[in-house]
Formats: structure tokens, C-alpha cells, sequence
């Protein structure tokens, strides 16, 4: 249960007026006084996005207070925005178009834009479902976060492959004139290595997101197949419940039978 004062919150919130306006057209029909606030009730079903301290941050936006918004707080307060009709009908630069932007421009579309932000964006949908997806906020991550990690692989593996495989690497402390040959490898792709921190930001993320991205980054076609699979690997070793379905002896045991090859007499 929610009291709000009448006009900071009509003049952004669609939902706000009508709410308001049948609140006093009951009150009317009643002989009533218009109340100049009004207890909003919010109904069980209909479960405010984000909870009460995104309903804060909307109403500290309605009286015309600096925005807090962040990675963590954009989704929650597109998903109020929309729930609460704040679209620019009712007032210019609202909170539906300044959230639409930062999105657009801050987290998804950003020259600047790091996969850890993105990452914070998807967590917090998490919670915001099935609205967030309704919205394209989820959408847009995945693609974004795919297209990012993806990026960030081949740029920082190609680095590290030249520099590892240059057949005149000079080494720092040889004598002038010296080069010393490299005939090393490429090493296996390891949380050490630059060409793979990406994978430690899609730890953070739920299964259901995770898989979304990785999918996505497979179909890219461009990812060394050794990196998906670290990084699969590495979410197993960081998920509770997969480590604990992995260490039940069923499981393996299911595991062994599904890869043992088909017998000769199932073949005839």
C-alpha cells in the first residue's frame, strides 16, 4: 500500500491518473472531498517491478530528483516505467524514454560499453520476468553480451597468440642484435589468460541466461570451440546445484550409460 501525493505522480504516471481520477470520481459519488493525497493499493497479482525501492527511485524521479540509475537499477525502472504508463503522452524526457536511452546508449550500444555492465543488466531481469523479456531488455543484452564476450576473445586471443607464437620474439635482457626463437604453443584457454575473462562475467549469470549466450556466441562461429567449453566448465564449478548433480552417483552413472557406444545386437 502506497500513499503519493496527486501531482508530482499524474504529471508522469498514466496509471497514477487514472488511478487518481476514479479514486475521485468515487469519492464524488460518495459526497465526498477530493482527498489531496491518495492511498494506492497495488494488487497481489500484479506485482510492482522491483519492489518498494524502485517505487522510491520513481517517485524521486517524479518530484524531480537527480536519477540513480545504473546497470543494476535501468531494468527495474523500465519495467516501473512501463507498468506505471510513464511515457512522454504525459510528460517530455519520461522516465520510459530516459531509461529506453540509457540502455540504448550506456549499456548496449556504448563505445565504452564492458560485458561486466551488461552482465549487472541481465542479473537484475532475472527477478523481472516475464516483463523484462516482454520489453526486448532481455534480447538485447544476450546480443549484446554474446557479440561483447565474442569481441573481447578475438581481439585479446590474437594478442596473446602473436605475441606467444612470433618466431623473432625479442626477449627484454638478451644481448643487443639477439633475437631468441618461440616455439611454444598457443597455451589452453584458462581463467589466467586475458583472451578468456570474459568468461568469469557469464559466471554471474543465471543458467537460463547463460545458456542464451553462449548459444549466441556459438552461432557467431567464431570462438574457439576449447573456449566454450572452458567456460562451461567453469559455470559447472561455480553452480551449487550442477556441482551437486554432478557428484550424485546417478547422475554418473546416467552420464556413462549415455556415452557408452550402442551394442551390436541393438545395430541388427
Amino acid at each position: 500500500m502506497i500513499i503519493v501525493e496527486q501531482i508530482p505522480l499524474t504529471r508522469h504516471s498514466g496509471w497514477m491518473r487514472r488511478a487518481i481520477e476514479d479514486s475521485a470520481a468515487a469519492a464524488a459519488m460518495n459526497g465526498g472531498p477530493e482527498p489531496p493525497s491518495l492511498i494506492i493499493e497495488i494488487p497481489a497479482s500484479d506485482r510492482f517491478p522491483g519492489g518498494s525501492e524502485t517505487f522510491e527511485l520513481v517517485a524521486k524521479f517524479c518530484y524531480g530528483h537527480a536519477s540513480e540509475m545504473d546497470p543494476r537499477t535501468v531494468a527495474p525502472l523500465r519495467c516501473a516505467a512501463e507498468y506505471l504508463d510513464m511515457s512522454d503522452t504525459y510528460s517530455s524526457e519520461n522516465l520510459i524514454s530516459q531509461t529506453e536511452s540509457y540502455l540504448a546508449h550506456q549499456i548496449v550500444r556504448s563505445p565504452h560499453y564492458n560485458l561486466h555492465n551488461i552482465v549487472l543488466v541481465l542479473r537484475s531481469c532475472e527477478d523481472l520476468l516475464p516483463m523484462a523479456e516482454d520489453l526486448g531488455i532481455v534480447k538485447q543484452c544476450v546480443a549484446a553480451a554474446a557479440g561483447k564476450a565474442v569481441s573481447d576473445h578475438i581481439l585479446s586471443y590474437a594478442s596473446v597468440h602473436s605475441v606467444r607464437s612470433s618466431p623473432t620474439a625479442h626477449h627484454f635482457g638478451s644481448s643487443p642484435g639477439s633475437t631468441t626463437v618461440s616455439t611454444r604453443r598457443p597455451s589452453r584457454p584458462s581463467l589466467g589468460n586475458p583472451a578468456e575473462s570474459w568468461i568469469e562475467d557469464l559466471s554471474l549469470l543465471g543458467i537460463n541466461f547463460f545458456h542464451r549466450v553462449i548459444s549466441t556466441m556459438k552461432a557467431h562461429g567464431t570462438v574457439r570451440p576449447d573456449s566454450l567449453a572452458a567456460a562451461v566448465v567453469h559455470y559447472a564449478n561455480q553452480s551449487q546445484p550442477l556441482r551437486g548433480l554432478l557428484k550424485k552417483p546417478s547422475s554418473l552413472a546416467k552420464l556413462k550409460r549415455n556415452r557408452r557406444p550402442a551394442s551390436r545386437s541393438a545395430e541388427h
